[in-house]
């Protein structure tokens, strides 16, 4: 399994990763700082030498490949004479060095070190891309949102997450509380399943999907269960619950949107959060037309396919945005 996140690294590296693979890696360079810290080195010597579409996948291969490398420096071919030219190849030979010794010391570090989720103790996760799953100590689990980041803390009285960005938590029951720390706001639970999301201008969401969940500002508590959701207001101090009518609201988790009688102007603002992408009504009247559907791991050219098709509208695609026009939908 040790060896299997280093030939991720490398698939990485060379552009080939798949988008399931680099899930996985994301996942692990998660699980601990020094993961990434180890990967950021690498990943900057690997472009500095120019080596990405090479394969590594033992240490002996890689010493031999990089003692290739600083060889072939060592002769320097006619149309790099002079002083750029000696400047350069010193730095390539200096660079192949310190890939040698880093991938060395990554090799050995990474058969060698134990790193269980025990070690998850006060240390940042960060999800860039792509959602990232986070096995805790105490067998709860975190999904953490692209563009999102947690630590996690524990002692004998408490479990504490302070997060920032958007996570969905599957937590196990114990004695001790389990914890949310979002800016000022504190979600308290002792075992149930939730949503927590930065909102834009200080707002905060809490959706729960299983059990119940206590959301404090500091001057109120309010309880939201099952079905329900509340939103925190930080800069009008004001906490507001609902029942939560939003079928869509962890879909970037389950990876499934559902529609059902919804407004198009609806649907299009679900998708633009959901796979990070604007839209263009040329046609406002379209937007009125109304939907029923669902998709699951879909790729966004084949829902725009279905809803053109299902509603009468035309798009294209330019400039990194969908265009859309068409006529007024009849309403029956």
């Amino acid at each position: 399994m040790m060896n299997n996140h280093w030939i991720l690294i490398q698939k990485f590296l060379r552009g080939h990763i798949t988008d399931t693979e680099k899930e996985a890696l994301e996942h692990w360079l998660n699980k601990e700082v020094k993961n990434r810290q180890k990967f950021d080195e690498i990943k900057e010597v690997w472009v500095l030498t120019k080596r990405s579409d090479e394969p590594v996948y033992n240490l002996e291969d890689e010493k031999l490949k990089v003692l290739q490398l600083i060889q072939s420096s060592e002769k320097e071919p006619d149309d790099r004479k002079g002083k750029d030219g000696f400047k350069m190849y010193s730095l390539l030979r200096v660079a192949a060095v310190i890939l040698l010794m880093i991938v060395a010391s990554f090799l050995t570090w990474m058969y060698s070190t134990d790193r269980s989720s025990s070690n998850l103790n006060g240390q940042i996760l960060v999800s860039h891309d792509a959602v990232t799953k986070i096995d805790l100590p105490d067998s709860s689990i975190i999904y953490l949102n692209k563009e999102s980041k947690v630590s996690f803390s524990q002692n004998a009285s408490q479990r504490k997450v302070e997060l920032h960005g958007e996570a969905y938590f599957e937590v196990e029951k114990g004695a001790r509380p389990f914890i949310i720390s979002v800016q000022d706001i504190t979600v308290k639970v002792l075992g149930t399943s939730f949503n927590v999301k930065e909102l834009k201008e200080g707002e905060i969401e809490v959706t729960v999907v299983s059990g119940k969940v206590e959301v404090s500002d500091g001057q109120e508590n309010i309880i939201i269960r099952a079905g329900e959701l509340a939103i925190v207001d930080r800069l009008k101090k004001r906490m507001e619950t609902s029942l939560n009518t939003n079928l869509n609201s962890i879909s970037w988790k389950t990876r499934k949107m559902v529609f059902k009688d919804m407004e198009l102007k609806n649907v299009i603002y679900a998708l633009s959060e959901y796979y990070d992408i604007t839209f263009q009504i040329k046609t406002p009247e379209i937007l009125d037309c109304r939907f029923t559907g669902s998709f699951e791991k879909a790729r966004l050219e084949t829902v725009m396919e279905v809803l053109a098709y299902s509603l009468e509208f035309e798009y294209y695609y330019m400039s990194d945005e969908y265009i859309l026009s068409g006529k007024r939908c009849q309403q029956y």
